[in-house]
Formats: structure tokens, sequence, C-alpha cells
């Protein structure tokens, strides 16, 4: 398959350490900026999670599970959800259950931060993910693929930004244009007829006659995405153990990120921590990564070196040859300083892209 497809094709694998510096909460602090922005609201669906949230923590209050991580408890009202199906009495469970999936939505709408330009009429790539995308584009002897589990629209935006098209894996594979893959589903996807419906910036900017925003702190921004779709509709599958929602529409998403995996010479995991309730993705990579003579190179960008372990782990000796960790942020990637002013020695794009 090598010769059909090159010897230059890159995945990058994106996780919620990625959009951190977007201003999305990562799992492990959602679910503090969930009570910070939503706390005070007296609103039923909001009492709902909130609600369970306590439960939880009562019930796991001398377990080993980390109930202020979203995963975690997510994983826990899967579960409950999944043995209270037929209870009548238990009804409440899916209600706080789709309740906490909209909050979800909601606190990635409400934090995601970007920046305009032309009085909003236009989103800039002042950030990592355009910068990567400005890269890529002077690259056109090499495929470039996008693998993440993050819901935001962080790259939506670059590479709208940058004039580039990517394919969303809906269908057949696109032997042509980049792919972006969210494994996890997305804030602005919604099913229709069965079918996956993606509202994109374009869609957005040319339905309204410019984007909807609304102003937050330190000249930034924020999407009224509400104008384009209802947040409790929007296609995301929750950071849980079940993944409930992957065999339907999403299932060709996870098949081409298979194929992308499969193909791959190049890797880059950015801000991923692969945590251990991401079964499904932890044997996505493992199945991917059986022929590992194919892969050149895997770059793990990650301050965490925790993180860095457990793809050792997972990887195991096979791949000692091959992985490249870098304990940088992913906005730090192509910068020449670091956040202290502090030079940072070949951490110029051309290194990693030779």
């Amino acid at each position: 398959m090598l010769n059909e497809w090159g010897d230059r094709n890159t995945v990058f694998i994106i996780g919620a350490g990625a959009s951190k510096h977007v201003g999305v909460p990562t799992m492990d602090g959602f679910i503090n900026k969930m009570y910070e922005l939503y706390r005070s609201n007296d609103e039923y669906q909001d009492r709902l999670v909130f609600d369970l949230i306590r439960k939880w923590k009562g019930v796991f209050a001398h377990g080993s599970f980390d109930l202020n991580n979203v995963e975690a408890l997510f994983s826990a009202a899967d579960i409950e959800r999944l043995i209270s199906i037929g209870e009548k009495e238990d009804a409440s469970v899916s209600e706080a259950f789709e309740a906490l999936r909209t909050m979800i939505v909601r606190t990635v709408v409400d934090t995601q931060a970007y920046s305009l330009a032309d009085n909003g009429r236009r989103v800039t790539s002042e950030n990592a993910y355009g910068e990567l995308l400005k890269e890529i584009r002077k690259r056109s002897d090499r495929r470039f693929d996008f693998i993440t589990v993050n819901y935001d629209l962080g790259l939506e935006f670059a590479f709208d930004s940058v004039g580039k098209k990517y394919d969303l894996g809906f269908g057949a594979w696109n032997a042509v244009e980049s792919h972006l893959l969210k494994l996890h589903g997305s804030i602005n996807w919604k099913t229709e007829g069965g079918n996956i419906k993606e509202i994109s910036p374009h869609d957005m900017r040319v339905r309204s006659g410019g984007y909807q925003f609304a102003q937050l702190l330190g000249g930034k921004h924020r999407l009224k995405l509400e104008t384009y779709l209802e947040l409790r509709e929007s296609l995301i599958i929750p950071p849980s153990f079940s993944k409930y929602g992957v065999e339907g529409p999403l299932r060709s998403v996870w098949s081409n990120a298979y194929r992308a995996l499969r193909n791959a010479r190049d890797i880059f995991i950015i801000g991923y921590s692969m945590p251990e309730t991401d079964l499904m993705v932890r044997y996505l990579l493992s199945l991917a990564f059986r022929d590992v003579e194919r892969i050149r190179t895997c770059w793990i960008i990650n301050p965490d070196e925790n993180c860095i372990k457990r793809f050792n782990d997972l990887f195991g000796e096979y791949m000692i040859t091959t992985v490249r960790p870098i304990g940088l942020k992913f906005e730090q990637i192509g910068s020449l300083v670091d956040e202290r002013g502090k030079a940072i020695p070949d951490n110029r794009y051309e290194d990693y892209f030779a």
C-alpha cells in the first residue's frame, strides 16, 4: 500500500492538551470550569448535572475514581445509564446523562477563544493551529491527515483561515484532500436522516452574512454556535468506556482514521494523554501500529512525562527507535523561545518535517 500512497504521509493525532491554548479546558479541569461557568444558574438541566456530580462524588467518596475529571464522571454516569435501561423509575438517569453531554458542548463553546479581524468578518489564524496549517500549506509534496479526540473548532477555523480544504471522513476515503477525522464527534455536527451534517465555518459565514460572536475578556471572542444549531443536538460522543454512538454514522470516521494510521510514515501525537478510559483509541493505535517497520518517526509533543511513559508502555520496545518525545506544549512547537523567553534549540518546523 505504500506504493499507492508514497512515503511522505504524515498523520497528526490531536488531544485536549492541544486546544488548551485557545481556552478549552482539558478533561481534568473540565468539571471545575463547568462549576465556574454554570453553578449559579437555576436552570433545570444545570441542576440535573450538578445533582449527578454530587451523587457520584458521594458514591465514590472512598474509591479511586477522580470525579473532578469529566472522563471518569461520564464513565460512571454511562455505566449507570446502561444498567438502568428498562427501569422505569430510573428514567432520570438518561436525562441527566444527556444534560451532562449538552453541558460539555456549552463549556467548549463558551471557553474557546477566537481572534477576529475586519470588524468581525474574518477569524484570524493567530494560534498554534493556524501556524501549523500555514506550515503544511508550504509542503505540497506531503499528504497530511488529522485525527482528533477534541470537540472544538480550532482545526476547522485554521483550515478555513488558510484556504485549505478538508474531508471529515463521513464516506469513502478521499485520496486527494487532507482528512480531519473527529473520533468523538464535534460541537458543530448534528444528525439528519441518519447522516452527519456539519455546520462548517464557511456555512456560518454565508448563513448570517458574517460570524456571530460575543465579546470575551482580553480582546478575544466566543462563537455564538447556538445561532446555527441547538446545542443539545450537537453530535458528540462522551469520553466514557462505552463510546455510545460510535456504531452509527461515526463508523466511517473511525474506519478512515485506521486507514490513515496504517499508511503513515511520520506521526505527531500532540497534547493527547491517552487516558485509561479511552480504550477504543488505545485499541485503534495498537492495531494501526502493528507493522512498525513502515513508521519513520513518531513525535510525542507533550510536557507531561507520565504521558510519554504511557505511550512507551503501549508501543513497547518495537517502536523505541522511532519515538521522539518532545517535552513542549503545542503552542511552543516552531517557536525559538519558550514561555519564559528561554531559547529552545532545534525547534523549527523544518526540523520536524525533514
